[in-house]
């Protein structure tokens, strides 16, 4: 065979092994329907509480509250890891993706607020009682994302998870501000089992 023939199949050769390498990771990490569903379910949990964030700034933004709330945040942290101790649902894994679920619903605060302000026409003259309108309803989300993380203990372990995140948030996530599009990547982002 000509050299140059040679050479090219050689050519042919390496460049179709990096195209078969560049395809085995994601080979390798095989979605579960089943486990997908189950880490949608956490999704959809940190999207719903992530929306009601808009009311929670709308409401302190009138008050003059500050974004922050420490006491209380600690309470809703409590009040995780009991109810996951309570369930049986590992409460390392509840606290983690709660934490995460806080800090969303302030960068989602923190955005509007903001937007507020420099935007004074577009700003809220009303807004829900904070006290006895908005937390109780985020207290219903809290109660669904504890069993849902319970229900999507394997898939949260499973090295497919990252993978199954991302799918879930791009099926939820259509549609959403670059506020909420970011919040919701921060909610998203400790849902997965740390590598050890």
């Amino acid at each position: 065979m000509p050299h140059r023939a040679l050479l090219a199949t050689s050519a042919f050769a390496v460049s179709l092994a990096a195209l078969l390498g560049a395809a085995a990771p994601a080979q390798a990490c095989p979605r579960d329907p089943a486990e997908q569903r189950a880490v949608t379910a956490v999704a959809s949990a940190a999207l719903d509480r992530l929306e009601i964030a808009d009311d929670v700034a709308a409401s302190k933004w009138l008050s003059g509250k500050a974004v922050a709330d420490p006491a209380r945040e600690q309470a809703v942290i409590d009040a995780t890891v009991a109810a996951a101790e309570a369930d049986g649902v590992d409460p390392v894994a509840a606290e983690r993706i709660m934490r995460a679920q806080i800090e969303a619903s302030k960068q989602v605060q923190v955005a509007l607020i903001a937007r507020w302000h420099a935007h004074l026409e577009e700003a809220p003259t009303t807004a829900p009682d904070l006290t006895t309108s908005v937390r109780p309803r985020i207290n219903a989300v809290d109660a669904r994302l504890v069993p849902a993380v319970g229900a999507a203990h394997d898939a949260l372990d499973d090295r497919a998870c990252g993978h199954l995140v991302t799918d879930a948030r791009g099926e939820l996530g259509r549609g959403l501000d670059d506020a909420h599009r970011k919040a919701f990547r921060t909610a998203l982002a400790t849902v997965c089992t740390p590598a050890s």
